[in-house]
């Protein structure tokens, strides 16, 4: 299978008001395919993810088999490379 790149966009969920969320990152989780969020993302904020959109938790209370963090900070995805979604 040939690799495929995809985008991904880090959006701050801000003091956890989802009042003060900003258009754009509304907008890039109504047009993700993956939204891989944390304990510090408000679970209301959730809810603009578009229907059929697989939500990964990465935070640290669990575990996850396809994000992985590295000491050095960085991050690898080990699922499959989602197309065609772009909130640019």
């Amino acid at each position: 299978m040939p690799e495929r790149a995809g985008k991904v966009y880090l959006i701050g969920a801000g003091p956890g008001d989802p009042g003060l969320f900003t258009l754009k990152g509304k907008r890039c989780l109504e047009e993700a395919d993956v939204v891989a969020y944390d304990a510090l993302a408000n679970p209301r904020l959730l809810l603009h993810a578009k229907s059929g959109a697989e939500l990964i938790y990465v935070g640290k209370r669990g575990a996850s088999t396809r994000f992985r963090r590295t000491r050095s900070g960085t991050c690898s995805w080990t699922g499959p490379v989602p197309g065609g979604s772009s909130c640019g």
